[in-house]
């Protein structure tokens, strides 16, 4: 990344992204913040096309290589974190759509808090995968356990599987 500007920093000392740099043979412009998100637009030099890149820039800590002192700053996603904290997109309009489905995803995959149809019954953590197949058996199990530490459920059995371990059985409090 090489840029001409000066280096600015944020309020807690971290170095910001540069609104123009070049990486290469590109020209990189911002062009706005969208949430924690920002658009920049990505052209050749005496070209008519442009693209437009939907980043997500994650903060680095200061960190040592031999002699040299890495400073702590806001990082541009390199080209394997590309579909994941990286868009490119044909225009503007369609970074702001990409930016509104990855939003609207975060917020499907969020578990329901108010269990309903479980207050008054027996479940397990396979249960709850079902009612939310678009939940990661990480995030529900995690949940789960926010659940017993906060003793809003406990556990009272265990469930006998065709294969793997048994099952627990929880229930609300």
């Amino acid at each position: 990344m090489i840029t001409e500007e000066k280096q600015k920093l944020d309020m807690d000392g971290y170095i910001l992204l540069p609104k123009t740099f070049t990486d290469k043979g590109y020209t990189l412009e911002f062009v706005k913040d969208i949430g924690e998100w920002k658009i920049y637009k990505r052209y050749k030099k005496n070209s008519k096309f442009a693209t437009f890149e939907l980043v997500f820039s994650k903060k680095s800590e200061e960190f040592k290589i031999g002699e040299n002192t890495i400073p702590k700053k806001w990082s541009y996603p390199n080209n394997n974190q590309f579909g994941s904290f990286g868009y490119e997109c044909i225009s503007l309009k369609r970074a702001e759509e990409k930016y509104k489905e990855i939003t609207n995803k975060k917020e499907e995959k969020k578990l329901d808090t108010k269990i309903e149809i479980l207050k008054n019954k027996e479940f397990t953590l396979k249960d709850l995968l079902k009612k939310y197949s678009n939940c990661s058996y990480s995030e529900i199990y995690i949940y789960i356990k926010e659940l017993l530490r906060e003793k809003k459920i406990k556990i009272i059995g265990e469930k006998e599987n065709k294969r793997g371990r048994a099952s627990k059985i929880y229930k609300f409090l």
